[in-house]
């Protein structure tokens, strides 16, 4: 990954328990930083890293016209894209849905007793699959058409609506 990383010109990121380390500093790592009000992180020399058995996921800084470039290399790994520049890289088939439903099982819920919440398109399997998903305001038209209700943003109270709506808390409105 840090070779195709060098070649492609393109940052890499390891997010660990530890936080988030990226071998290369950017404008778009700068940018994402600030859209998810993180501080930027500093570089890094990953190699040390990759051996970390608490690693949640890698991630990519590049647009989408060069993912499936950049994936080819990678076949037994995904990108799931929630940001123009910036895609989530996992291990093929573990991704929020899996996620959700490990942690239902493991609370003893079945997933259509589950609600989830998303506004980006690493979402949409989550939403997909709980048992009511719900979009937020702010999310694009492909995470709105994987859920069953779209809620207010985030900005807005979008979960409180949604809670209130579907009779969880207080009064629908």
């Amino acid at each position: 990954a840090l070779r195709l990383s060098d070649e492609l010109d393109f940052p890499l990121a390891l997010e660990l328990d530890a936080g988030i380390f990226v071998n290369r500093v950017t404008a778009d790592v700068e940018r994402v930083a600030r859209q998810v009000d993180h501080p930027v992180p500093e570089a890094t020399d990953l190699r040390a890293l990759f051996d970390r058995t608490e690693c949640c996921q890698m991630c990519f800084y590049c647009d989408a016209g060069r993912e499936p470039r950049i994936m080819a290399e990678f076949p037994g790994l995904t990108a799931n894209r929630w940001n123009p520049l910036f895609a989530d890289i996992n291990v093929r088939g573990v991704d929020k849905a899996s996620g959700m439903a490990a942690m239902a099982a493991r609370c003893g819920f079945a997933l259509a007793e589950v609600m989830a919440f998303g506004d980006g398109g690493n979402d949409i399997s989550m939403l997909r699959h709980a048992g009511i998903g719900v979009a937020m305001g702010n999310a694009n038209n492909d995470v709105k058409a994987a859920s069953n209700y779209t809620t207010t943003s985030v900005d807005e109270d979008g979960i409180a609506n949604a809670l209130k709506y579907f009779g969880i808390v207080g009064n629908p409105s």
